[in-house]
C-alpha cells in the first residue's frame, strides 16, 4: 500500500484544497481483515488510519481537504466509491463518538479528582495550622510536609484542566471532519486497441494477454523444473536401495 500526499503549489493558495492520496492494490487492502463486518461497517486498515489521520492533523483544520484512493484492481459489479466513501464515513463518524465519549470521562474524572484534591488539600493546611500551635521539636518539618502533600495531590485535575483536554478534543474535531470528507475513487482502466488486419469487436486485451502468457510460461518452467527435482530424487533413493541390497547379499555370500 502506497500513500502520498499531494503538493500545492503556491499559486492556488487561495483556494487551496488540500488532498491525502492512497494507493491500494483491492479492496481488501483497505480494510482491517479480522474484521469480519460487511464492507461499509468494517474498521479500517491500522497503518491506512495513521496516515490518514496524521496527514488531516497535519492540515489547518479551517483548509478543505479529500482523499483519492488509487485502486489498483476491482471486481466486477463493485462500486468502489459508494463502498469506501461510506466505509470511510462511518468509521470516523464512529471515531467521532468514542472520542466525543472519552472527552465527557475526562471531564468527569477531572471534577472528581478536583474535589479529592481541594478536599485534601484542605485537610493538610489545617492539619499544619494546628501543629503550628504545639512547641515540639520537629513540628515544622511537619508543617511544611503536609502544605506540600495538600498540593501534590491537586496535580492530577490541574494536569486535566491545563494540559490533557484540548489535544482530545483536537482529535475529535478532525475526526469529525474525516467522518464527511469528499472521497475520489481513481480506478486505472484497461485501453483496448483494435489491430488494423482484425475486423472490430475482436479487440485483444494487450497488457493482459501479454501478462497472461509470461505467468503461464513461469508456471510452466516451475513445473518442469520440479517434475525433474523429483524424479532426481527417486533415482537417488532407487539407487541407495540397490546398494543397501548388493551390501546384503555380499555380507550373506562372501567369497
Amino acid at each position: 500500500m502506497n500513500t502520498s500526499k499531494s503538493p500545492v503549489s503556491p499559486s492556488t493558495t487561495r483556494r487551496r484544497e488540500n488532498t491525502i492520496e492512497v494507493s491500494i492494490r483491492d479492496l481488501e487492502q483497505f480494510f482491517n481483515t479480522i474484521d469480519p463486518s460487511p464492507f461499509h461497517e468494517k474498521d479500517l486498515d491500522h497503518d491506512l488510519e495513521e496516515f490518514i489521520v496524521s496527514w488531516a492533523t497535519e492540515y489547518p483544520l479551517n483548509e478543505p481537504i479529500r482523499l483519492v484512493v488509487h485502486l489498483q484492481m476491482l471486481l466486477p459489479d463493485t462500486d468502489a466509491h459508494a463502498v469506501i466513501e461510506r466505509a470511510v464515513h462511518n468509521y470516523f463518524a464512529y471515531k467521532t463518538h468514542l472520542n466525543d465519549r472519552e472527552f465527557r470521562n475526562l471531564l468527569r474524572e477531572g471534577r472528581i479528582s478536583l474535589v479529592i484534591g481541594l478536599s485534601f488539600l484542605a485537610l493538610c493546611l489545617s492539619s499544619a495550622e494546628v501543629l503550628a500551635g504545639f512547641e515540639v521539636p520537629g513540628t515544622k518539618v511537619l508543617q511544611e510536609s503536609l502544605t506540600i502533600c495538600g498540593w501534590v495531590a491537586m496535580w492530577h485535575p490541574m494536569e486535566t484542566y491545563l494540559y490533557r483536554w484540548w489535544p482530545l478534543r483536537r482529535e475529535g474535531r478532525v475526526f469529525r471532519k474525516l467522518s464527511a470528507i469528499p472521497v475520489e475513487v481513481d480506478i486505472p482502466t484497461l485501453r483496448l486497441r483494435a489491430p488494423q488486419n482484425e475486423p472490430p469487436g475482436d479487440f485483444p486485451f494487450d497488457g493482459l494477454a501479454s501478462w497472461t502468457l509470461s505467468q503461464f510460461s513461469f508456471c510452466k518452467s516451475s513445473v518442469s523444473a520440479l517434475r525433474n527435482r523429483i524424479a532426481l530424487r527417486l533415482m537417488n533413493q532407487r539407487r541407495a536401495k540397490e546398494a543397501d541390497q548388493c551390501g546384503e547379499i555380499l555380507q550373506a555370500n562372501p567369497c
